[in-house]
């Protein structure tokens, strides 16, 4: 994650407008922007003496059976809050817009 958070920056830069109100040209960025991250991978791997095939990410990423279900439950709630909260906020939205309409009668 520090290691993504300190590159980011640079493959904004390397690869273009990520907000590009082109379609096309959108695309094309986020397109350079994976290349240039997978690039990266590639290339620090093989600084260890690694491939993406032997470093084997899955088997270094696994949590502690203790740590597990915790980590469900926080992003569990995490996922209930953020969909809880947009409903309430587009249900607030349109009361409002309903609101509005019956000011305008």
């Amino acid at each position: 994650v520090a290691l993504d958070s300190v590159f980011h920056p640079l493959a904004y830069s390397v690869s273009g407008n990520y907000y590009d109100p082109d379609p096309k040209e959108r695309a094309r960025a986020e397109c350079r922007h994976h290349v240039f991250e997978v690039c990266l991978d590639h290339f620090l791997l093989a600084e260890r003496g690694e491939t993406v095939t032997s470093y084997n990410t899955l088997k270094r990423c696994t949590l502690p059976p203790e740590h597990e279900n915790e980590l469900i439950r926080a992003f569990a709630s995490a996922v209930f809050r953020a969909f809880y909260l947009r409903d309430e906020h587009n249900d607030n939205n349109n009361n409002n817009d309903d609101d509005d309409d019956d000011d305008d009668d």
